[in-house]
């Protein structure tokens, strides 16, 4: 259950007109605020709360399998799962190192 409300942008919480067009967007027609149009975000900001082990990453890349591998300067090399937070990955083959560049081959080696 989500609630809009002025911290949205939503001007007046009175809707009186409510309609879906077909790229998913949502119109609200409100009786004082104007016309509101909600749609789904298209960036999504991923940090250490969603697994990642450094706020500074030095390189991304994405394997022939299309999993996203992401390295943290000096940090452990994550692959993000399903779930849609980033695992930790290789932390043995590391070994410490700092990850400068990930690189994915054809054949599914990093």
């Amino acid at each position: 259950r989500t609630t809009f409300d002025s911290t949205l942008g939503l001007r007046d919480r009175r809707v009186v007109q409510i309609h879906e067009d077909p790229e998913g967007s949502v119109w609200l027609g409100t009786e004082g605020g104007g016309l509101v149009r909600l749609r789904k975000t298209r960036v999504t900001m991923l940090g250490l709360e969603q697994g990642l082990s450094s706020r500074i990453i030095a390189s991304i890349v994405q394997d022939a399998a299309g999993t996203i591998w992401a390295g943290g300067r000096c940090a452990t090399l994550s692959a993000l799962a399903p779930d849609g937070r980033f695992q930790p990955r290789l932390v043995g083959v590391a070994n410490g190192r700092c990850v400068v560049s990930v690189l994915a081959a054809s054949d599914g080696r990093l």
